[in-house]
């Protein structure tokens, strides 16, 4: 079979496909619907090997044809980009400068506005306003009376918490209990380290108790009964003078339910 010179014949820039194509199709067809046996194989080798052979030079033709436009190519590219980049590329980057330092501006300013409102609903409050921001209110659709209701909220909502864990941990344990607050902001979260510190205090009061009695000798069971407090029949606790205290509360449903929950395990009696 002969080697086409159907591409180099031809313009790269009038190139038809549809007739490219069709002329394919007809030189194809010799190759289409043979059927070969074992004692045949060989010849279908030969005619599988012309066949890559040809769609091989057909692909060499187009990379020729093409080569003599590829540094012009190149050229106008470079061109173009080079006289784009001086007329609309300078128009652009002065563009965007400007929209750049007054979207800066914009920021700073609300950034600024932020942290006033911040100073005066906040005070010197051992919150700091980064553990409480929204990044929402950077935005530009956000308005400054959402940011003022947002703080106030928080604030509401923070001192509230403060004040129901100063209630209910009364003693060594508020301190750790308020710094936890402080770093966590959850409530729920909270009152389970207030749990836990007890828990570990009641363990360690049990075990120097073990030790002392272990050491101190053994008295008279008149003695013992005389000069020990009384001691609840149902859990063995130490009883101490009991006290009413007044309060309201006001939280998440969860953080509600942590509180009912810490009252419940310690036997506070709620009056009506």
């Amino acid at each position: 079979m002969e080697k086409s010179t159907e591409l180099t014949t031809q313009n790269i820039l009038t190139f038809d496909i549809r007739t490219f194509y069709s002329k394919l199709e007809k030189e194809v067809k010799p190759y289409l619907g043979l059927v070969y046996t074992e004692e045949t194989i060989a010849d279908a080798k030969k005619t599988l090997a012309e066949a890559r052979q040809k769609k091989d030079d057909y692909n060499k033709e187009r990379i020729e044809l093409c080569r003599p436009y590829k540094d012009a190519l190149s050229k106008v590219k470079a061109e173009v980009d080079d006289a784009l980049e001086k007329t609309y590329g300078v128009a652009i980057c002065e563009i965007q400068k400007q929209v750049t330092e007054v979207e800066e501006q914009r920021i700073a300013k609300r950034k600024h506005y932020i942290n006033e409102v911040y100073k005066k609903i906040f005070g010197d409050s051992k919150i700091p306003l980064e553990k409480i921001q929204d990044k929402k209110w950077i935005n530009k659709g956000t308005s400054t009376r959402k940011i003022l209701t947002d703080l106030q909220q928080k604030f509401l909502q923070i001192h509230n918490d403060e004040q129901t864990l100063r209630m209910l941990a009364e003693g060594p344990f508020l301190d750790d209990v308020l710094d936890h607050f402080y770093d966590t902001l959850s409530l729920t979260g909270s009152i389970a380290k207030l749990q836990e510190l007890k828990a570990i205090e009641q363990k360690v009061m049990a075990v120097q108790e073990s030790k002392k009695e272990t050491m101190q000798p053994r008295k008279s069971v008149n003695a013992e009964v005389v000069s020990r407090p009384k001691k609840s029949a149902s859990t063995g606790a130490v009883s101490q003078k009991k006290m009413v205290m007044s309060f309201r509360l006001r939280g998440k449903e969860e953080e509600l339910k942590a509180v009912k929950a810490f009252i419940q395990e310690h036997n506070i009696e709620v009056l009506s």
